[in-house]
C-alpha cells in the first residue's frame, strides 16, 4: 500500500496527534519487529499539520490525544 499518496511514520507522538486530528491509520507495517510504521493518506492539510508538530505549533485538545494513543495502543495489541 506504499505510495506517493500516503504518508509514513515511526513517530508515535506523530501518529497519535495526527489521529486526534482526524486523519485515520490506513496501515500499520509490522515488517520490522521492533519497529512499526503507521501510514496514514496525504492530502492538502496533512503537510502543514506535520510541519506543526516539528515546530512545536501543534495543539491537539489532551482528552482527544489519550483516547487516541489508547485506541492505537489497543489496535497494536490486536494485530500481535
Amino acid at each position: 500500500m506504499e505510495n506517493e499518496k500516503n504518508f509514513r511514520t515511526t513517530e508515535w507522538p506523530l501518529a497519535i496527534s495526527l489521529i486526534s486530528l482526524g486523519f485515520p491509520v490506513i496501515e500499520i507495517d509490522h515488517t520490522e519487529p521492533s519497529r512499526k510504521v503507521f501510514i496514514f493518506e496525504k492530502n492538502q492539510r496533512l503537510h502543514g499539520i506535520i510541519e506543526s508538530f516539528w515546530n512545536d505549533t501543534l495543539m491537539v485538545p489532551a482528552n482527544k490525544f489519550y483516547s487516541s494513543m489508547r485506541m492505537l495502543k489497543a489496535r497494536l495489541q490486536h494485530d500481535e
